[in-house]
């Protein structure tokens, strides 16, 4: 499905102690795709050129890529090898378009910031971007109780909470690529996790 990797801005391998880890792989990276397009005949014209990159925009950009990671943008299509196919039997064109595009890939035990979009009395829902993240309250810290009339998270012994449009601090334990967006388990109840 991919060729290549293009890194942006790699970052070492090795961490400081006492210090959250450093990622092995950058969240954001340039790869070389390809994606098959079937056109009808009618739209077979001068202006095929613009329709299949459209096309190719409507059908990956903001949306996951099978396993590869969410496609933010496409940068560069190659335009020198747009030669259509024509199916027997089908009233369509086949091209299979090679382009490059700004993909973001997420690793399970990555720690990523996260925007509380809801709480209820399973957990914490939370999204960043096409991630949408589900933090259970086994993997919410000890010290927060839920308080169930306010939707919100409290710190013991503190005037400190969790609620709605917070920004949190939450690594992923595990994701699961859907047609429309990528879901993920998290965890705050670690050092360094939770409310910013």
């Amino acid at each position: 499905m991919w060729r290549k990797w293009e890194f942006l801005n790699p970052r070492p391998f090795a961490c400081k102690t006492n210090t959250l880890p450093l990622r092995h792989f950058p969240m954001y990276a340039i790869m070389t795709l390809n994606q098959n397009l079937f056109i009808p005949a009618k739209l077979l014209n001068n202006q095929l050129k613009s329709t299949l990159i459209a096309q190719l925009i409507t059908l990956t950009e903001g949306l996951p890529f099978g396993n590869v990671g969410s496609i933010i943008m496409i940068i560069n299509i190659d335009n020198q090898k747009l030669y259509g196919k024509i199916l027997p039997g089908f009233s369509s064109v086949l091209f299979k378009v090679n382009f490059q595009a700004v993909v973001l890939k997420i690793f399970k035990g990555e720690i990523i910031d996260a925007i509380v979009k809801n709480i209820t009395s399973f957990g914490i829902f939370a999204s960043a971007g096409i991630l949408n993240i589900f933090i259970s309250n086994k993997f919410i810290s000890q010290d927060l109780i839920s308080q169930q009339s306010q939707t919100l998270f409290n710190f013991k012994n503190s005037t400190i909470n969790i609620k709605k449009n917070d920004i949190i601090r939450c690594k992923i334990l595990n994701l699961k690529y859907n047609t429309g967006s990528i879901q993920a388990i998290g965890c705050i109840d670690d050092k360094y996790l939770g409310k910013l």
